[in-house]
């Protein structure tokens, strides 16, 4: 039997499964999984800090050269100027949740890029497939996983031309969408890999220790406030009348606290003087007792913190967790050392998104000669003198 997969559960086992259907390519069975893996990473605390972290030092230290970090190359929603490093920081952003990203291209009367700007990762979709699996469109919608309505209306989709530097194939597309001023530029995209056409989520190989980290925050926080009480049942005779019980439940209630009115369950019967269940007016008292404590989850939150680190590059342990008492003690040059190793297992992706960049800005509007668009790597404490 098919079971429904919902934004509010971690299915199993989850693939990635390309389905052409409607003019799309779904991105899952639900066509939600950008989405449902963002939920996962920010229910995290973990998750959450390995993808910030990834995020860090993929942006690095910004562009090795300071003048391009200061290229104005578009406007963020409130009218303010967005540089190149603010679009290096939107692309590391939608890598570390999603291991892609989707830069609008705009351009001027000459066909030079005269501005980028990010596209939300999980609104972007494949347009229709010709043959050989290429997507000429992207469609670009803000209610794939329906959060915004229960009905996806194809009268919202905005369907943008991929990212192509021919210029024949340029000229087909301002012709098709009725002149330039009808065209909406296009779309360049990355992806980390594209063995299911999507790219799988970092967090992925991970996501039951994301869920299970997030389960065992529920599950303290729902035992703290209960205020660790024990289960209580009470058994009393019954009442004369159903206002009687009312009272007496709520006299309970209030004796016992807010938020603890889940800690005890009364029912009405007839007990003997031993408190035995049988006729005669009497209440008895049941203890549940509470037999789970913090320490049973010890394991489970060393083990889950781990994986979830792996998942993102092996962040190392000491970038990502730490105690209060032992972080003045924790040396520069330990610091320094997880980072350079962080910086090697990053490397490759600093230098894919720097090709990235290289690309989108050489048909840049101002000429910006040969520019080298290397990130420079991030520096974390200090090396020790020997």
């Amino acid at each position: 039997m098919n079971r429904k997969i919902t934004l509010n559960e971690v299915d199993a086992p989850f693939k990635v499964k390309v389905e052409k259907i409607d003019g799309i390519v779904k991105f899952d069975i639900d066509n939600a999984y950008p989405t449902r893996m963002e939920r996962l990473i920010d229910g995290s605390v973990t998750a959450k800090a390995s993808a910030g972290m990834l995020q860090r030092f993929m942006i690095g230290q910004g562009f090795e050269n300071e003048e391009l970090n200061k290229i104005v190359v578009g406007k963020d929603r409130f009218g303010r100027n967005t540089t190149l490093y603010h679009a290096l920081g939107k692309a590391a952003r939608s890598i570390s949740y999603n291991h892609g990203f989707y830069f609008r291209m705009q351009y001027n009367g000459d066909l030079k890029t005269t501005g980028l700007r990010a596209e939300s990762f999980k609104d972007c979709r494949f347009g229709r497939m010709d043959s050989q699996d290429n997507a000429g469109k992207i469609v670009v919608y803000n209610n794939w996983d329906k959060e915004r309505g229960k009905s996806i209306l194809k009268s919202n989709w905005n369907r943008v031309d991929v990212y192509n530097t021919n210029e024949k194939a340029v000229a087909a597309q301002i012709a098709a969408a009725g002149g330039f001023e009808a065209w909406k530029g296009q779309i360049f995209f990355w992806f980390n890999d594209d063995e299911y056409i999507y790219p799988v989520s970092p967090v992925d190989p991970a996501l039951y220790d994301a869920d299970t980290e997030k389960q065992i925050s529920l599950f303290k926080n729902g035992e703290l406030r209960r205020g660790f009480f024990m289960k209580y049942i009470i058994h009393h005779t019954a009442f004369d009348n159903p206002q009687d019980a009312i009272e007496f439940k709520a006299a309970l209630k209030k004796m016992m606290g807010g938020g603890h009115e889940y800690s005890s369950m009364v029912l009405e019967g007839d007990f003997d003087d031993e408190g035995k269940l049988k006729e005669g007016p009497n209440i008895h008292i049941e203890k549940i007792e509470q037999n789970i404590n913090a320490k049973i989850f010890e394991a489970y939150e060393t083990s889950t913190t781990n994986q979830m680190r792996k998942a993102f590059y092996a962040i190392p342990q000491i970038l990502i967790e730490y105690e209060d008492s032992k972080l003045g003690t924790t040396s520069g040059e330990a610091l320094r050392q997880a980072g350079e190793f962080y910086n090697t297992q990053t490397e490759d992706l600093r230098k894919n998104i720097s090709q990235c960049f290289a690309e989108i800005m050489s048909n840049w509007h101002e000429d910006l000669g040969e520019q080298d668009f290397t990130i420079k790597p991030l520096q974390l404490g200090t090396a020790v003198d020997v």
